[in-house]
């Protein structure tokens, strides 16, 4: 991976109407990069990561240096934000006023809202015979599931669905909680497939086949059925209930492009290019003029957007103890062994 990152960081330092954008797979519409590059004349050109962990490991090292935006979940911007990423206002991103207040809080000062939603199972209703309604269908699933089950590695959402079969929120630190989850993470692994994320691995994994059920982020289903949003995949949250995230567009503090970088967040806050962005992607938009256009014009929007009652049995993450973070952490390596 670094290697081939180098020689893309490389190649780019020769290419100043380029901004490079460290990114989830699918997760910025071609429409949008080509509207803004007519306007304002740079391309964007993303790389594409499929973890937190790695996106951090990335942002950290001397590699993160040639990069001038990064899509980062809103607990790790409070983490890694001051020094790292540059911090934004209606001053520099005048756009940033049509975004509503909830979510720009999530971001605290250093990016702006770009997508939010949930935690919960995908899974290809044309192989299994029932609709997954728990979070135990995903941890302890039947013998035929063997071998088919997509999971995640990350501190929070991996151990979100077995905290809350057992009733405990997605941020506690309690240890016997956290040993809870650990033991039904363990009792799942011989029915895990992959732990990349979902789409991901169905882009570029010969036994894509075999994926039949997945943890994923709402949203994911339309990038999972593809052209069309039309496919055997479906979404759904667990009665037990889940958690809320969101996802913040930042412009990082090395970028040689901060001007432009200002310019693409201004941009993609427009209500018309956030609707666009969103219908494209199948995902729930933070802003508020461009919620409108889609509710009016776009009856996959108003799928998207979770139900009162989805709302009421959804936690959004809270920023956790260092010793809550090394605990989790702890599971993650034993569960990835």
């Amino acid at each position: 991976m670094w290697i081939g990152l180098w020689l893309l960081l490389f190649s780019f330092s020769a290419q100043a109407s380029k901004l490079l954008l460290l990114n989830w797979e699918d997760y910025l519409a071609q429409e949008v990069v080509v509207a803004f590059k007519k306007e304002f004349g740079h391309d964007i050109q993303s790389v594409i990561y499929d973890s937190d962990e790695q996106r951090d490991e990335i942002l950290l090292s001397s590699a993160g240096k040639g990069f001038d935006l990064v899509v980062i979940d809103s607990l790790s911007l409070q983490l890694l934000g001051p020094g790292l990423l540059v911090a934004i206002n209606e001053k520099n991103v005048s756009s940033l006023k049509q975004t509503a207040a909830r979510w720009r809080e999530g971001c605290g000062g250093y990016g702006t809202p770009y997508f939010w939603g949930t935690l919960g199972i995908v899974y290809r209703s044309d192989i299994l015979p029932a609709r997954p309604d728990s979070w135990a269908d995903l941890l302890m699933p039947n013998d035929a599931l063997k071998g088919h089950i997509g999971m995640l590695l990350d501190y929070s959402d991996t151990l979100t669905p077995a905290l809350r079969m057992q009733g405990a929120s997605v941020n506690t630190g309690d240890i016997s909680e956290l040993k809870g989850a650990y033991e039904l993470l363990l009792k799942q692994k011989p029915f895990v497939l992959t732990n990349r994320y979902a789409i991901s691995f169905q882009q570029e994994a010969k036994d894509k086949d075999q994926l039949h059920m997945a943890l994923a982020y709402s949203g994911d289903e339309y990038g999972l059925n593809g052209e069309g949003n039309q496919g055997p995949w479906q979404y759904v949250v667990p009665k037990e209930g889940t958690s809320m995230w969101i996802d913040c567009l930042s412009v990082t503090a090395s970028s040689p492009n901060k001007k432009a970088a200002l310019e693409f967040i201004n941009f993609i806050n427009r209500a018309e290019i956030a609707a666009l962005n969103a219908n494209e992607l199948g995902s729930t938009t933070v802003n508020v003029a461009a919620e409108k256009i889609l509710n009016d014009k776009t009856p996959m929007a108003i799928e998207l957007y979770p139900s009162p009652k989805t709302l009421s049995i959804s936690e959004p993450y809270q920023p956790i103890s260092d010793a809550n973070l090394r605990q989790r952490n702890r599971i993650i390596r034993a569960i990835a062994r």
